[in-house]
């Protein structure tokens, strides 16, 4: 027997209809369990609560936008979950529209059910108790909203559809409508995998990424070389071939993971790690102790955005940590050099122009998870695994051989996905 919860459930329900909607519930399920604690940022993953900021932001969604029925009689529409460059409507001739229920977009699909819908989902995952959400009933109100969502989406005559994954609900259930309308889908990944082998990104036809070697990754991992498209970062008509990278201890950033996982990837509870929320604050006492061994005496500390900054500084030393409050690049292009585990913030910073040194302590009785370039498989990143590697890699000024970000991200590119648009 699996130590997985939502697995066994979806296992023993008798229903066609319930084992649907467990696993496009999946990520919300996963939620009641492991997203607990003073540690959590109170909006990861989202609050528990359905209350006047609901409605809020709901009406203030509808009011910034345009209703998208202008956009009926088009041929080029595409519904879009992920922001895209503005000129990129233009260039290609596409209109993007999104969906009230997932709006990213200006123009935007909504009318009374698709509200309904969105408020039954949301007081489903956020007010109900675990218990009171996997029943019959409920399945049977979604099961009715999803076909209020195929006879919504079919009057718009789309050409495509963009989401940025394909595990939140939303996500999942629009990549199986858009299957059943025979459109295509494509998923545009947001940075580097954390793992290369999760089903729900072969539910669109076409995986998004930034890099060749990322594609690379995926086709040895076992995907379908003709269905990933690299992309490259929106951000970035180009990326320079020579980055003078700074790399002193003047302005040291400390970034970290999240102190638990809300949702574990994939339905393998043996793939699942053991959570324990002390290792962050372990984690920021380890590089504490190497970098005063290194003469340092400040560090900010950007701590994942799902971890709740007043926890964490109640644990750590404020002495030596001041948490970082900066956007993201503003942070970045001031600090002088970055520390922290495997993440998308490492090309960041390296793209932002200051050196980025990868710690991945080993902990005795922890399974290791981590994926290329980090585990070990590419000469051109050296990966600290204890205190003693990473004071010197401070020590003697390491800095990654740079050949490998254009590897791992390349300028925007979005004909390839246009064309198969056009077809």
């Amino acid at each position: 027997m699996e130590r997985y919860l939502i697995k066994y459930l979806q296992e023993i329900t008798n229903s066609s209809i319930g084992k649907k909607w467990i696993d496009y519930l999946k990520v919300d399920l996963d939620g009641f369990i492991y997203a607990y604690g003073n540690n959590m940022n109170k909006n990861y993953p989202a609050p528990r609560t359905i209350d006047w900021k609901f409605y809020a932001v709901l009406l203030r969604t509808i009011l910034r936008s345009e209703n998208a029925n202008k956009c009926l009689n088009s041929d080029s529409n595409i519904l879009s979950f992920v922001s895209l460059p503005n000129e990129i409507e233009k260039e290609f001739n596409l209109n993007f529209i999104g969906s009230i229920v997932q709006a990213s977009e200006k123009k935007i699909i909504y009318n009374k059910r698709l509200l309904q819908f969105l408020v039954f989902y949301s007081k489903l995952t956020r007010e109900k108790k675990f218990n009171e959400v996997c029943t019959d009933k409920n399945f049977e109100e979604l099961e009715e909203y999803r076909k209020v969502l195929l006879e919504e989406y079919l009057k718009y005559n789309f050409k495509g559809l963009f989401v940025g994954n394909g595990e939140p609900f939303m996500f999942k259930l629009h990549l199986d409508i858009f299957k059943e309308l025979n459109i295509p889908s494509f998923i545009f990944l947001h940075g580097l995998p954390g793992i290369y082998k999760l089903d729900t990104e072969k539910k669109a036809d076409y995986l998004c990424v930034w890099g060749e070697q990322i594609k690379e990754n995926y086709i040895q991992a076992g995907f379908d070389p003709d269905r990933i498209i690299v992309t490259g970062h929106k951000r970035f008509n180009s990326i320079p071939h020579n980055i003078n990278l700074r790399n002193s201890t003047e302005d040291i950033l400390v970034t970290t993971t999240s102190s638990i996982d809300w949702s574990p990837q994939g339905w393998k509870a043996e793939n699942f790690p053991i959570y324990d929320r002390s290792i962050i604050v372990f984690y920021c006492y380890s590089i504490q102790s190497v970098l005063q061994k290194a003469g340092v005496k400040h560090a900010r500390l950007r701590v994942h955005p799902s971890v709740d900054k007043n926890w964490i500084m109640d644990y750590v030393d404020n002495s030596f940590y001041s948490i970082d409050t900066l956007p993201l690049n503003q942070s970045l292009s001031q600090a002088t050099l970055v520390l922290g585990p495997t993440t998308t913030v490492w090309l960041e910073s390296l793209l932002n122009g200051v050196n980025y040194l990868v710690y991945e302590p080993k902990y005795d009785g922890a399974k290791s998870f981590l994926v290329p370039p980090f585990d070990g498989s590419d000469k051109c990143l050296q990966i600290a695994h204890d205190e003693q590697e990473l004071y010197s890699m401070i020590k003697s000024e390491y800095v990654l051989d740079q050949s490998i970000i254009h590897r791992y991200i390349q300028p925007f590119d979005f004909s390839k996905v246009a064309g198969l648009l056009k077809k």
